[in-house]
């Protein structure tokens, strides 16, 4: 949230706008919008649940679909694609969005716990990985790349009816699509 009131300062117009013009836009993002207070999901898109304890103690989803995500603001306002997704990334990782200096920024461990500069990074057998994971109420979402973004998974599922932590599948994913047998 404090990135989005960085660029609206800086750039004298609103983080949506900047996001629009200088990514959505340039790279044809046709699927991935800022919807402001809008509630609404168009087009064919999954739907998101959580648990919600009843008084007599039982659980039952909740769908969390229809909900307005501007509280979130730029952590997490933003609606996208698996497709979209992988296009931003693959662009983003050959180089296509920032320089060569800005690129080795976001891609290189400094912090010494698996971060370079707004990406996460994780060691496979074949190599380092870096993408994004996250979630809002009902829906969980990892995006994971190649170095050079030539092999991509991104994931999103709902973490409802099951009891189950879903990283261990996550990294059988993540190994099984980004690592050449």
């Amino acid at each position: 949230m404090v990135l989005g009131m960085i660029i609206e300062k800086v750039a004298g117009r609103s983080y949506r706008t900047e996001i629009d013009q200088r990514i959505i836009r340039p790279l044809a993002l046709r699927d991935t919008r800022l919807p402001g207070s809008s509630p609404f999901l168009t087009g064919p898109h999954s739907h998101g649940y959580e648990p919600v304890e009843k008084e007599d103690g039982t659980l039952v989803p909740v769908d969390y679909t229809t909900v307005n995500m501007s509280i979130a603001g730029a952590a997490g306002e933003i609606i996208s694609t698996t497709a979209d997704l992988d296009h931003f990334f693959r662009t983003l990782l050959s180089g296509g969005l920032l320089r060569p200096a800005e690129l080795h920024e976001m891609t290189a461990d400094t912090s010494g716990d698996g971060w370079g500069l707004g990406l996460e990074m994780a060691t496979l057998p074949c190599g380092t990985i870096v993408g994004h994971g996250g979630g809002t109420p009902g829906y969980r979402t990892i995006s994971f790349h190649t170095l050079d973004g030539t092999r991509q998974v991104t994931v999103d599922w709902t973490d409802w009816g099951t009891d189950a932590d879903a990283s261990p599948a996550a990294l059988a994913l993540m190994t099984a699509a980004l690592c050449p047998s």
